[in-house]
């Protein structure tokens, strides 16, 4: 069954990757197009717009995430006796973590030398 998935999608890859024909070719211009942020335009306007609906939406994603971790803890608790989970969970927040500081840093401090 893992075979027939790979072997399905590695056809739908070939067949577009390297299909030259196509009219959505992008251009030595253009470096990068992102689909899903084109599929998802409206969705991205609407919701720059609406800041409160944004904050809103950000702290459910953020409860989401916290529900999801604390679940996930108590089910380690309860039934796990390996600790691969904890050890993968502080390894990934705290790499997470410094590369949010890392760039908050950085992006002060070019802040501070452009003005």
């Amino acid at each position: 069954m893992r075979i027939g998935w790979a072997v399905i999608f590695l056809a739908c890859l070939v067949s577009t990757m390297f299909n030259v024909e196509r009219e959505d070719v992008i251009t030595p211009d253009e470096c990068l197009r992102d689909q899903t942020f084109i599929w998802t335009a409206s969705i991205n306007a609407y919701l720059a717009a609406n800041r409160d609906l944004t904050d809103r939406y950000i702290i459910f994603c953020s409860f989401l995430m916290d529900f999801m971790l604390i679940t996930a803890f108590v089910l380690w608790f309860l039934y796990w006796k390996s600790f691969r989970l904890l050890i993968a969970y502080m390894l990934f927040f705290g790499i997470r973590g410094v590369i949010q500081v890392s760039l908050a840093l950085a992006s002060l401090v070019l802040r501070t030398r452009s003005s």
